[in-house]
């Protein structure tokens, strides 16, 4: 576990500081945003797209990228602790479940996608397709399921992340939230988290749900200027 804590905790030191956010977000078109991250972090996160790609390539491309990313991480733990880890890998993809049931053929563009377009794949996930039950709800009680065995201390520290999470969730739900406020907010909480679970698994977990709100960060830069500055 340690050799796991010491590579996420460089990881950590590695994310994006507030500078360089704003530097990689003068960018004003794709092309420009493209070459600025290919300059850090995220390099082998864009290294699959060009001004070219439409919205849906970059979606798509950037969902892979996350599942690597948390697969990667998970490999570096115990293996009681894999499956719980790798299931963060859904995050991205749950709002392509939530899909309204009669959009009857989906899309071709949903299709494409390695995930969405194999059934076995998201089998588990048939109750929530057929609006029994939301993604979340159904991702979170399997997730709970698949959680290793932890001391009263660190249920503590998750009991205050999930907390954090669901409350960011509750916030960003109302009309008029200031997104991105409320993930700023998040990211701090999950910081102050992150140092609180030094030498445990809930600090892999925080980091995580830190890189889960930059990939969104990172996302939402890529396709706002495929689809309104492509350049």
């Amino acid at each position: 576990m340690e050799y796991a804590l010491a590579r996420v905790q460089c990881q950590y030191g590695n994310r994006l500081g507030m500078s360089e956010w704003r530097g990689l977000e003068a960018g004003h078109d794709l092309g420009q945003f493209l070459e600025a991250a290919r300059t850090g972090v995220f390099n082998s996160w864009v290294a699959g797209l060009d001004r070219s790609r439409e919205a849906h390539f970059i979606e798509r491309t950037l969902r892979g990228v996350w599942r690597s990313y948390v697969r990667a991480v998970a490999a570096w733990h115990p293996r009681r602790c894999q499956p719980w880890l790798m299931w963060l890998e859904w995050l991205p993809t749950l709002g392509l479940i939530a899909r309204p049931e009669h959009a009857n053929p989906a899309p071709a563009w949903l299709l494409t996608d390695p995930v969405m377009g194999n059934e076995t794949a998201i089998a588990f996930f048939e109750p929530a397709i057929a609006g029994r039950i939301t993604p979340a709800e159904l991702w979170l009680a399997r997730w709970r399921q698949l959680k290793p065995h932890l001391d009263a201390s660190r249920e503590q520290l998750l009991a205050a992340v999930l907390k954090a999470v669901q409350e960011h969730g509750r916030m960003l739900a109302l009309d008029g939230a200031d997104g991105v406020a409320l993930r700023e907010q998040l990211g701090a909480q999950l910081s102050r988290l992150f140092r609180a679970a030094a030498g445990t698994l809930v600090a892999t977990l925080c980091h995580l749900a830190l890189m889960a709100l930059d990939f969104e960060r990172l996302r939402g830069g890529l396709v706002n200027r495929s689809l309104f500055a492509r350049g």
